[in-house]
């Protein structure tokens, strides 16, 4: 009997201990419940967002009142938070660019202006919707009317790029003796590199090739070299002779406009002083060391001048019109540029216009040529857009304020 009484002592802790088990792990449950049902309501409630029906630009994601006017927000049934929208990452977008024209850019493959294939390339875009300190607003077309806001299309451009320099023509003894120098160095070499007298065949040789060297110093390439080669004699109008139709134009081109200029390019010459209308040329050599007092180097211009106006040491003004292919383009009243980024504003219709980032390599007239971050055929605002930078930056201003009152809560 004494055993019986134990066991039922032991059996009834045991199950003392059991219930009680049972009932911390519903306890337990029933908090977690209610703590996920906690975050799925404040998830619901940050969804939320309320907006001034005065100011609709500003939008709260909590009710109050406006910072403005001081109205009561309204809830917006229609606008909500994406986590997509704030998680978005950078992504690489392939261009194609012309191999001849670098500056020829195309969001698809295909040939550039001199029928040759477009090479690939990577770039890499920030997020359209990610541009620090901006915001996407909405005006009504009322008030676009009356601030003037007027819109433009990207899209491909054939470009030309005009450097308009000054020059003048002259004579060049130390080009005529350069080429003197030369033509009688390699007749020279060519009488006696077959003969046996190597000593002189190296002699030859070294004096050929140094006054070649000379050549290149003053901007001749190999095909010019082998073209004074051909013709055997200097040019005469390099030195102070009889009247000749062929005269040499000196230009300066600076540094930075340089790279566009290439031997053979056409020139339009012009002297308001002389001549009665323009007269053509062409670039035959482009001095391949810097003035480094001025930055710019000696472009030598062979011209042809039938009219015998135009005289030795006489200025005048030229002209060099330089192709640079179909480019991605839009107006460079589109682009606000800060010295660090360029903005601009995309017309996504219904009155929507969403700040941009972007990438230009140039300005040419009045165009900027694009390099990233907008697609041809995208409509860009060209007009009035500081009015809508600045409705931007107070719309976002207002933003980070709604934001930080919602973490101080």
């Amino acid at each position: 009997m004494k055993i019986t009484g134990k066991m039922g002592i032991c059996s009834g802790k045991w199950f003392l201990l059991l219930t009680t088990f049972c009932l911390l792990l519903s306890v337990f449950f029933i908090a977690c419940s209610k703590n996920k049902e906690h975050e799925h309501h404040n998830a619901e409630q940050t969804s939320e967002k309320y907006y001034c029906p005065m100011h609709p630009n500003y939008i709260s994601d909590k009710p109050g009142d406006c910072p403005i006017c001081g109205m009561k927000l309204v809830k917006d049934e229609k606008k909500s938070v994406s986590p997509e929208s704030s998680t978005k990452q950078k992504e690489k977008k392939i261009m194609y660019k012309s191999t001849m024209h670098p500056n020829e850019v195309s969001d698809r493959p295909g040939k550039d202006s001199m029928g040759m294939e477009m090479v690939p390339f990577e770039v890499e875009e920030k997020p359209t919707t990610a541009v620090k300190g901006l915001s996407t607003i909405t005006i009504p077309l009322e008030k676009q009317q009356l601030i003037g806001v007027k819109t433009a299309i990207v899209k491909k451009r054939d470009v030309f790029k005009t450097i308009k320099t000054v020059g003048n023509t002259a004579h060049d003894p130390e080009l005529y003796f350069a080429e003197q120098e030369y033509i009688t160095s390699f007749k020279t070499y060519q009488k006696i590199k077959d003969s046996s007298q190597a000593e002189a065949i190296k002699n030859a040789k070294d004096l050929m090739e140094s006054a070649k060297f000379k050549l290149k110093l003053l901007g001749f390439n190999n095909e010019q070299i082998e073209e004074l080669e051909k013709r055997g004699v200097p040019d005469e109008g390099l030195l102070i002779t009889e009247e000749s139709e062929n005269l040499w134009v000196y230009a300066t081109i600076y540094e930075y406009d340089l790279k566009y200029v290439k031997i053979n390019q056409e020139a339009k010459i012009t002297s308001s002083s002389v001549l009665n209308e323009s007269i053509s040329g062409k670039v035959i050599t482009i001095d391949p060391v810097l003035n480094p007092e001025t930055r710019s180097a000696k472009v030598r211009i062979l011209v042809n001048d039938k009219s015998l106006s135009l005289k030795h040491e006489t200025f005048v003004n030229v002209e060099i019109k330089i192709p640079l292919g179909m480019v991605l383009t839009l107006p460079d009243t589109a682009v606000m540029d800060t010295g660090i980024r360029q903005i601009i504003f995309i017309d996504k219709g219904n009155g929507i216009f969403e700040p941009r980032e972007i990438k230009v390599s140039e300005k040419i007239n009045d165009y900027y040529i694009i390099k990233s971050g907008v697609s041809e055929g995208e409509r860009v605002v060209s007009s009035a857009n500081f009015l809508i930078d600045s409705e931007s930056q107070l719309k976002s201003i207002l933003q980070d304020m709604s934001g930080e009152q919602k973490h101080s809560h």
